[in-house]
């Protein structure tokens, strides 16, 4: 009796695990305003039947009732996770995410890779993990889910007890955290390429790329990555946050194919040829190029490898009227709450995405507390694209 007493998980003071935010998660996340959101063209797009979402819903409160409250609702270990201020937040944004998995995995042959990139505690992989002990054919399809995060000091238990589950065959799909994984850097394109390639053993998985509100540069670079890596991706679903720092000036996203050549002009060795006109056989002193020739055509090789945004001049905040009474005006900040610069923002990513890129704006409104920037943080690009033969 002592011994079971003491190898019993110490439960948390104060609530009980009744009254943590995922148990009230269980009774609020169907009468959520996500169900109100017109999902008919988005599940066209998707090709997904009619209810797709709602099911989904019922998958995730399935998860939450059964699996986390029942399991570890009421540990303290786990109030950081279940007890989280944003959970419902958190699950409400999941949805739409999951739905894009299970509509991309459906009942096709092959394997995948799903990574949520920027996903910090891992609210995505986990709803993914355990919804395929709900659903056995994700199980059946999904190599692994990837955590991409920046952070090395996230305490991910939650993960560690979900991938101890996988191994002891409870039907969830193991998690891969990759700790110290910054996006911008060309080793988590060639790591993700890898993760789907595999080892050898097994044919090569497609990628499926999530990313929920990922901040200012983050969604470009998504972008730029779902391009890299080409007919890898079989699908994905972005949410861009906010929107980019102020003082940037132009905003490059490689296109479709551009990767290698790119690379190569990187790697050209930077003593052999002219700082300014990039041919060999001279040094920049004794160059005779026009410096406004070599402009305009820097600004055409640009725009044929890369897809090209003037941010500021998107952002810059109009000029008072000439002769204009009253006192001069604040300089305005190019910050989240300017619905028509996101606007912008969204259809820059939107067209520099594969084809064909969709869009959804989700209801939920109140999800962050009110505010004019509800709706836009809610918008979901996404897009699912059919089985090709990998090169």
């Amino acid at each position: 009796m002592g011994d079971a007493a003491a190898a019993a998980p110490e439960r948390a003071p104060g609530q009980t695990a009744a009254e943590w935010r995922a148990a009230r998660a269980v009774a609020q996340l169907p009468r959520s305003d996500l169900l109100a959101t017109d999902f008919a063209p988005a599940l066209a797009a998707l090709g997904a039947p009619a209810g797709h979402v709602e099911a989904v819903v019922g998958d995730v409160v399935w998860v939450l009732r059964e699996v986390w409250c029942k399991r570890w609702g009421g540990e303290r270990a786990w109030r950081g996770f279940l007890n989280a201020n944003s959970f419902l937040k958190e699950m409400e944004e999941s949805v739409w995410p999951l739905a894009v998995v299970a509509a991309a995995v459906g009942e096709a042959d092959g394997e995948y890779v799903v990574a949520d990139m920027c996903g910090a505690k891992g609210f995505l992989a986990m709803l993914l993990s355990f919804l395929a002990v709900r659903r056995p054919a994700l199980r059946a399809r999904i190599r692994r889910v990837v955590l991409a995060e920046k952070q090395d000091d996230i305490c991910w238990q939650h993960v560690a007890a979900a991938n101890l589950d996988a191994a002891s065959g409870y039907g969830n799909i193991p998690i891969e955290v990759w700790k110290g994984c910054n996006v911008h850097d060309e080793g988590c394109v060639e790591r993700l390429a890898a993760a789907a390639a595999g080892d050898g053993t097994a044919p090569p998985a497609r990628l499926i790329l999530t990313g929920i509100h990922l901040c200012r540069r983050l969604s470009s670079r998504f972008v730029e990555i779902v391009n890299v890596l080409g007919p890898a991706v079989a699908a994905f679903a972005l949410a861009p946050c906010c929107l980019p720092c102020p003082n940037t000036r132009e905003i490059l996203v490689r296109r479709e194919g551009e990767a290698g050549e790119a690379a190569r002009a990187e790697a050209a060795p930077v003593g052999a040829r002219c700082h300014r006109c990039g041919a060999a056989g001279h040094v920049r002193k004794d160059c005779t190029a026009d410096k406004a020739l070599l402009a305009a055509q820097r600004a055409a090789e640009k725009a044929r490898t890369h897809h090209v945004l003037d941010w500021a001049g998107a952002a810059r905040p109009a000029e008072p009227a000439a002769g204009a009474a009253g006192p001069p005006q604040k300089k305005r900040r190019r910050n989240v709450d300017d619905g028509a610069l996101f606007a912008r923002w969204v259809a820059f990513l939107r067209d520099a995405a594969p084809a064909p890129c969709h869009e959804i704006a989700l209801n939920l409104k109140g999800a962050h507390g009110g505010g004019a920037d509800t709706a836009r943080r809610t918008t979901f690009l996404f897009s699912v694209t059919p089985a090709v033969p990998m090169p």
